[in-house]
């Protein structure tokens, strides 16, 4: 008689053991899962909204062109001019790479004596080297600043949700040096 393995215990069917092991059980399993998914859910106040947009702000900058008009070259040789900041300053035209830590205006306008470039929702904080950048061949690498942001020391700050209004020369015929000289 096997159901007889110890006597003061009955047998039990397969229902009464599958309420003793699993339903029994039950609360000691569910109450932590319950608790720790109230506290999680407790800790997103959020929920899923998307993260706030980083702060930003808006660049003015004034561009006047020296010794205009006999310093531009002829157009054909114009294949890009752009308003650029960096938030480093390059060692290398490679360095105009780092898409994400730089900001570029549109074109800027072709044999005009000056123009001004705004440029809206710009990541705040510095940015230390900024200046008119010059494509002056189809190269990919053929870049070159002819003028540089000088107020401020040449570092532009951008603060959240305010206007920075900076003024700036360039010279296609006496461009500053690039790479810049590294500073100790």
């Amino acid at each position: 008689m096997p159901a007889l393995l110890c006597p003061c215990i009955p047998p039990a069917s397969f229902s009464t053991v599958l309420r003793r092991t699993f339903f029994l059980a039950c609360p000691i399993i569910l109450l932590p899962a319950v608790l720790t998914l109230a506290v999680f859910l407790a800790a997103c106040d959020l929920g899923f909204a998307p993260p706030d947009d980083p702060p930003t702000g808006t660049l003015v900058v004034g561009i006047t062109y020296e010794n205009y008009p006999e310093t531009w070259p002829p157009t054909e040789e114009i294949y890009e001019l752009l308003f650029v900041a960096l938030r480093f300053v390059p060692k290398d035209t490679a360095d105009f790479l780092q898409l994400n830590r730089l900001i570029f205006s549109e074109r800027l306008q072709f044999h005009v004596e000056q123009q001004t470039v705004t440029l809206d929702s710009v990541g705040t904080g510095l940015y230390p080297y900024a200046g008119v950048a010059h494509k002056y061949s189809p190269d990919l690498f053929a870049w070159r600043p002819i003028g540089l942001v000088e107020e401020g020391g040449g570092v532009i700050v951008i603060s959240p949700g305010q206007t920075t209004r900076i003024s700036m020369s360039a010279d296609f015929l006496n461009p500053p040096p690039f790479p810049p000289p590294e500073t100790p």
